[in-house]
């Protein structure tokens, strides 16, 4: 075990390292010359910043599903190991489509009132693979998507595995009620 987190960190640290080393390299951005009515740019999808929120994401699903699972695992009897990465698993399953069919609507979604989103994107209707400019104007609405709801399961993981004398019915209910009332008001962006 100790040889696989010593090759895991290996990894993480040459990553890093690779990735700052490219970032130094590139030029810096010769200014533009002023202009008399700046007009907004187009979105344009940048493939640098796509593959980062990508690797981001995969990191994070990384850190919740073993990485979560295993720290509860260890907090625990030996015999309740198997559960607590049972109810890991479980709870970003159940996030996952509970995120798709309504959270990411509520959540992002137009604003309404200015506390929560509406259910304009309700199944993920109307979320392409085209900038949504409100967010982020380099990366795709889908990878936007897809890395809020990673987080939003590695925070209801989180809050919700943490004691294995719960029922397991309770934890996921828990993650469930938590992930339809408390977790879109707080992603929810104020108005612009």
């Amino acid at each position: 075990m100790k040889r696989l987190t010593f090759a895991l960190a290996t990894l993480l640290v040459l990553a890093t390292l690779t990735v700052v080393c490219a970032q130094a390299q590139t030029p810096a951005p010769t200014p533009a010359p002023a202009a008399a009515a700046p007009t907004p740019a187009p979105s344009k999808i940048d493939r640098g910043d796509t593959a980062w929120m990508l690797t981001s994401t995969a990191l994070v699903l990384m850190m919740t599903a073993p990485g979560l699972a295993l720290f509860y695992g260890g907090m625990v009897r030996q015999k309740n190991a198997l559960a607590t990465l049972m109810q890991s698993f479980i709870i970003m399953a159940v996030i996952s489509i509970q995120w798709v069919l309504w959270g990411y609507s509520l959540a992002f979604g137009p604003d309404k009132g200015g506390i929560i989103g509406g259910l304009e994107w309700i199944g993920l209707r109307g979320v392409g693979v085209e900038p949504f400019d409100t967010y982020s104007k380099t990366i795709p609405h889908q990878v936007f998507t897809l890395a809020e709801n990673v987080l939003s399961e590695a925070d209801l993981s989180g809050m919700c595995n943490w004691d294995v004398q719960h029922i397991f019915e309770e934890s996921g209910n828990e993650a469930l009620w938590m992930e339809r009332l408390l977790h879109p008001p707080k992603s929810h962006p104020p108005s612009r």
